[in-house]
């Protein structure tokens, strides 16, 4: 007598947080099983009855019943397949998935892709609704920049409801990105900078940000998160970045150690005396907000140039290299990796010390503002 298989399985998976969630599995109709899925539920007899409600819908099976909508819902959150195969995959990065990329799928799938899909079954979407669905971003007057992020998220769903066989092919093998025209950035010249640090701010600390992200190349997150802890004599210990209230991993995990020439030591040192312990406690908006104030440059040159408060980190790329420190040093400084993994792109081995000629130059540049 055959053994009764129920229709799903449960089973509980330990998150990176520490929290346990359980998870179930379905199965195709050729008899093997899909890819695990969050119940979002932490007791067993809760996440049985989640199933047991999806299995009276008609939305539990791998089948041409399954909605985009039940499938996608949670896609990219924490407890999610998705995630837990970027944790698989990170080679030991604390922040498997940069925090800005994870709220900007997040954002994507609930603002645009759940609102125009939810309904649909999986297995009916084709290519003319996908086409369908740019139309009514440009309907929402979103750029073709942003339609074709907006794609590329509904594309990674889709690559995973197609292994899941939720789908016989995925609809985009036939769908082009739309055109967009390659977005030109260009950098401040040195003068110009000059022009903006000498103008009159109203507060100090801001002249004083723009001149540090001007003279590391830092981000506007990380400068941040300049504090008591990670500024010391020579150099900043770019650990984390500060975003609103929270202190989070790097960008793609890159520690690295900014050499400082003793100036800047003092400027940011005597922000940490004032404050008590991170030298900048406003948000990143409103530092933001002050160097377009007093850009001295009109919106519509600006956005035609390309430039912006990162235009900062451009300039100090162009500024190192023009001035014959080595393309390897500028990455270390400024936490670029191409991920090839070679000896001479770990930048980790690189020491403070070793960036003396940075410091002379940084030296030179800040007195030049000053």
């Amino acid at each position: 007598m055959p053994r009764y298989r129920e229709p799903f399985t449960i089973f509980p998976r330990k998150l990176p947080s520490g929290k346990t969630v359980y998870y179930f599995r379905t199965y195709t109709p050729g008899g093997e099983r899909t890819t695990a899925h969050s119940t979002g539920k932490t007791n067993k007899t809760q996440a049985r009855n989640y199933c047991a409600d999806l299995l009276a819908k008609g939305l539990l099976y791998s089948n041409t019943g399954m909605t985009f909508g039940v499938y996608a819902d949670g896609f990219f959150d924490e407890d999610s397949q998705w995630y837990a195969d970027k944790v698989q995959t990170s080679k030991g990065k604390e922040q498997p998935v940069a925090m800005n990329t994870l709220r900007n799928y997040q954002y994507s799938l609930n603002n645009h892709l759940l609102p125009f899909f939810s309904h649909f079954k999986l297995m009916d979407i084709k290519p003319y609704d996908i086409k369908n669905f740019r139309n009514h971003l440009l309907e929402k007057n979103l750029s073709n920049s942003l339609i074709n992020v907006n794609c590329c998220v509904l594309k990674i769903i889709f690559n995973y409801a197609t292994a899941d066989r939720l789908m016989t092919s995925n609809p985009f093998a036939s769908i082009q990105g739309m055109y967009q025209n390659a977005r030109v950035r260009t950098s401040f010249s040195e003068e110009e900078l000059k022009q903006i640090v000498n103008r009159p701010w109203r507060k100090n600390d801001r002249k004083i940000f723009v001149i540090t992200a001007a003279v590391t190349g830092m981000r506007i997150s990380e400068i941040c998160a300049i504090r008591k802890e990670t500024l010391f004599d020579n150099y900043i210990d770019v650990r984390d970045q500060k975003i609103e209230e929270s202190l989070l991993p790097v960008k793609d995990g890159e520690k690295r150690k900014i050499r400082i020439c003793k100036e800047l030591h003092e400027l940011l040192a005597e922000c940490i005396d004032k404050t008590g312990n991170f030298a900048f406690n406003d948000f990143q908006n409103t530092y933001r907000r002050a160097f377009y104030l007093n850009l001295g440059i009109d919106k519509e040159e600006r956005i035609k140039r390309g430039l912006s408060f990162h235009s900062l980190r451009h300039f100090l790329n162009t500024y190192l290299l023009t001035n014959g420190i080595s393309e390897i040093k500028v990455k270390s400084i400024l936490g670029h990796s191409s991920g090839k993994g070679s000896m001479t792109e770990r930048y980790a081995n690189f020491l403070p010390e070793h960036f003396d000629d940075v410091a002379e130059l940084q030296e030179r540049l800040l007195l030049s503002f000053l």
